[in-house]
């Protein structure tokens, strides 16, 4: 789908390299530019296959990984280079860092008029927090987006998911494909994609935004429910938990559940009055679901026609024939590390509108550190002398596996 589109990665985390293994995924040639010490994700957390972090394993795979140090002009040649023949540019440096390294918009501009240059960042290009440090954590929080999420009177919780750096490697993913778009339809000149933690992770509250903007009422936390309606939210059952969402069809759920008193009450026909009795309704519903195991209630519900499913952990996710039969559980195997599973991107291909003609996506395992120095400097034009001045003068580096 991308082939032929070359993508330069100098981002590292989760957010920009999100958005490259997306556009490596279906296709595109990606080289992830390192510093000597690597990504600052190949240490990050605990988990490891072999010696490599699973953290790191989970958004470099279908790229190429090459050595340079930033820091020496020999160094900023090699980069110089490899912009020259890039499509795409993803940055997830502070503001203003590309600009020190020697690498401002009017020199990319000098060196590729053509352009696609995506920067990355926690508020912005400009602004009055340009400066300032941010990573999930606080994308979440300062969008608001931890304000609805947590017990009514508990603090504003965080997703246990970096969901803040997803949206906004996603947000990048899309506008990376919109200026590949454009560039196709007539506008080939330098383009720049500004797009922020920040920002993402307010569009991705648009529903309980909006809601504020128009109403001047500020949306709360109330759990694993939602501010708006009810029952919509999350319930225990007598060997886990089940969601349900049956606001627009309350008598059918208090029949299925034996509350046929409450089913029967006129006044909680209105959702403003259910809402206004949240606690009291969901204590009598949690007692009810706690009598079923959540397998035969979601089958009861599921056969009425009603919203609901299970509410699993990571081990029930992966073991679910839904899951399965989408594929989304994907193997590969990195040299030194051996086996891994990961999760495939969402998306899937269809070109003749028949499933069993489904495109396929690359499978090239996450590099490791270096990994394709010699081989990159070969295509830049580097002869085999200038390649071992370069990694002598410790510009770039191979390290050997």
């Amino acid at each position: 789908m991308l082939r032929n589109i070359h993508v330069l990665d100098l981002s590292r985390a989760v957010a920009g390299p999100y958005c490259t293994q997306l556009l490596g995924d279906f296709g595109a040639d990606v080289i992830k530019v390192e510093p000597p010490t690597g990504d600052v994700g190949r240490v990050a957390g605990l988990s490891r296959v072999g010696e490599a972090s699973t953290y790191f394993l989970s958004v470099n795979r279908n790229k190429r990984s090459i050595v340079i140090d930033l820091q020496t002009g020999e160094g900023k040649e090699v980069l110089a280079r490899l912009i020259k023949r890039a499509d795409v540019l993803v940055e997830n440096f502070r503001a203003g860092v590309m600009e020190r390294l020697g690498f401002g918009e009017g020199r990319l501009k000098e060196l590729n008029p053509r352009l696609l240059v995506c920067a990355i960042s926690g508020y912005g290009q400009d602004g009055p927090y340009r400066d300032r440090k941010a990573l999930d954590l606080i994308g979440q929080t300062i969008s608001g987006l931890a304000s609805l999420t947590g017990e009514e009177d508990g603090p504003p919780t965080p997703a246990g998911a970096p969901v803040s750096d997803v949206l906004t490697g996603l947000n990048a993913c899309i506008g990376v494909l919109v200026g590949l778009v454009g560039r196709n339809n007539g506008h080939d000149g330098f383009n720049s994609i500004d797009v922020s933690l920040l920002g993402s992770t307010i569009s991705a509250c648009t529903v309980e935004a909006t809601s504020f903007l128009n109403t001047g009422e500020v949306p709360g936390r109330h759990g694993s429910a939602w501010f708006q309606t009810f029952p919509y939210d999350v319930f225990p059952t007598s060997d886990g938990w089940i969601a349900i969402g049956a606001a627009g069809e309350w008598q059918k759920l208090c029949g299925l559940l034996g509350l046929d008193e409450l089913g029967a009450r006129e006044d909680l026909l209105d959702i403003s009055t259910r809402l206004a009795q949240r606690q009291d309704l969901k204590k009598e519903i949690s007692a009810a679901t706690r009598r079923f195991t959540t397998d035969a209630l979601v089958t009861r519900l599921q056969e009425a026609d009603l919203l609901c499913g299970p509410a699993y952990d990571m081990r029930q996710v992966f073991d679910d024939p839904a899951v399965q039969h989408a594929g989304l559980r994907i193997e590969m195997e990195q040299p030194m590390n051996g086996r891994f599973a990961t999760v495939d991107s969402a998306a899937s291909f269809y070109p003749d509108g028949r499933k069993q003609q489904r495109w396929e996506k690359s499978r090239r395992p996450p590099p490791l550190l270096g990994e394709h120095t010699l081989e990159i400097l070969a295509e830049l034009g580097y002869d085999p002398d200038a390649i071992e001045r370069a990694c002598r003068s410790g510009a770039v580096a191979y390290l050997p596996h």
